[in-house]
């Protein structure tokens, strides 16, 4: 599964537009993108004490991966410190490992997954550039309710694109929606496992770090290959356990 991107050039540090600043609201727990929290989805009805056994296991099964995602991204951070966007690039693996660790567990859905790695990213995003997670909220409803209406990816993201032109960092998010809605749609006779999703996901962000050739793709995979190789290590001690 590969997402198409073109080579382009570093862009120009731009003022804040002045629409932006009008749509700005005042910071507040209000406004800010809430913390990933878990909401368990219906389970069938089972007998109350395997029930509950059950429902245990999973969740320490599930805290646990999570707690060796963090390890391990603190340990790469640490050894990336000199690196700002090698540690941003570590923080994003990071938030989609817990993401998809939430899906696969049932905690999450499908469709609970796509919306958090959204605002993951519209949090980043806001963060970095220091304009209000509202604006790029109501780029994402934007986008989501004209595919409902279009129904076609790449017209609603070019639309959006020209709507947005001068704004790089919500041209970003319109490009980040766009290829999670083309790889987590299940088109006729293809089906994709989580960890191809996950995998497919993960690249598509080195492409669009590494377009301008810093930092080089091949680096950004080195990092990415680490984690996995520490990922399994950790679960490998967990099976000798």
């Amino acid at each position: 599964m590969t997402i198409p991107y073109k080579k382009k050039k570093k862009k120009e540090v731009r003022e804040t537009p002045q629409w932006i600043k009008d749509m700005q609201t005042t910071k507040s727990p209000e406004n800010r993108v809430k913390n990933l929290c878990a909401r368990p989805t219906p389970k069938k009805e089972v007998p109350v004490e395997t029930g509950h056994d059950m429902a245990h296991q999973e969740s320490v099964h599930m805290q646990q991966h999570i707690e060796n995602v963090r390890l391990v991204a603190a340990e790469l951070r640490d050894k990336y410190k000199a690196y700002e966007e090698m540690r941003s690039f570590v923080n994003y693996i990071e938030s989609v490992e817990e993401v998809f660790t939430r899906v696969s567990s049932g905690v999450w859905s499908p469709q609970e997954m796509e919306k958090n790695l959204v605002y993951s990213e519209i949090y980043r995003l806001s963060v970095s550039s220091g304009i209000d997670e509202s604006v790029f909220n109501t780029i994402y409803g934007d986008f989501t309710q004209s595919v409902m209406q279009v129904d076609n990816v790449q017209v609603v993201t070019e639309r959006l694109i020209k709507k947005y032109s001068d704004c790089d960092q919500c041209i970003d998010l319109i490009m980040y929606i766009r290829d999670l809605v083309i790889i987590l749609s299940h088109k006729k006779g293809q089906t994709y496992s989580m960890d191809q999703q996950k995998e497919a996901i993960i690249r598509a962000r080195m492409k669009v770090l590494s377009a301008d050739g810093d930092p080089p793709f091949f680096k950004l995979e080195t990092i990415f290959k680490e984690f996995v190789a520490e990922m399994n290590r950790y679960v490998s001690q967990e099976d000798t356990k």
